[in-house]
């Protein structure tokens, strides 16, 4: 039998590789820069149930979030990285902000 391995297949596996490559080479960079950042997270809670990401880049689940972006406060951080994460919009009264 004459199996074919469809295009898309093979090129969604070469766009996981280059992002999960280009993650790792970020990640050296950032290391080696000594550059603070600060970022923000966010915990949703529904019920008993608590919502995890996980991103094209990285092989673990996480909490949606963040660098801040400049001129950005913390909350909207948290709510610009939880709509483009998941898509869930959060206004500022739902949200519990701790250092």
């Amino acid at each position: 039998m004459n199996q074919t391995i469809p295009i898309k297949s093979i090129i969604n596996y070469i766009y996981h590789i280059g992002f999960r490559c280009a993650h790792r080479l970020a990640k050296i960079y950032w290391f080696f820069s000594n550059k603070t950042t600060e970022g923000a997270q966010v915990i949703v809670y529904m019920e008993e149930n608590i919502l995890l990401v996980r991103s094209s880049y990285r092989s673990q689940f996480t909490f949606p979030g963040g660098y801040i972006e400049k001129g950005e406060t913390p909350i909207e951080t948290a709510k610009r990285e939880l709509f483009e994460e998941t898509g869930i919009v959060a206004h500022e009264n739902q949200l519990i902000f701790k250092e």
